[in-house]
């Protein structure tokens, strides 16, 4: 018996379980391909979430950008903090995510 990780959820579990303890999917009738197609899945879903989020921040980032140049808000003014604020968190939003998918890409 070893441990090794679930296939839906990644935490550890027996190799000799039915059915993992924490997200409660079957295990009993996989063979070693089904295993590895979910885990494929698993990574494939993990990188589309990151994709999103990465877009998101990159939306952030453009509405930040636009407010400051298109809206000409005065320097400390409300508009322009915003502004400043909203493209400062879609850039470091965007580098964060994308060390994330790296970090995926390399496991």
């Amino acid at each position: 018996m070893a441990l090794i990780n679930c296939p839906n959820c990644a935490k550890k579990i027996s190799s000799l379980a039915k059915s993992c303890e924490h997200c409660q999917i079957e295990l009993g009738g996989l063979d070693t391909e089904q295993r590895l197609n979910l885990e494929r899945m698993k990574k494939i879903e993990e990188s589309q979430k990151l994709m999103n989020q990465s877009m998101l921040a990159m939306v952030l980032f453009c509405a930040g950008i636009g407010g400051m140049f298109w809206g000409e808000p005065d320097p400390g003014s409300t508009q322009h903090n915003l502004a400043t604020g909203s493209a400062v968190i879609g850039f470091v939003w965007y580098l964060v995510n994308r060390v994330r998918m790296i970090i995926l890409k390399r496991k």
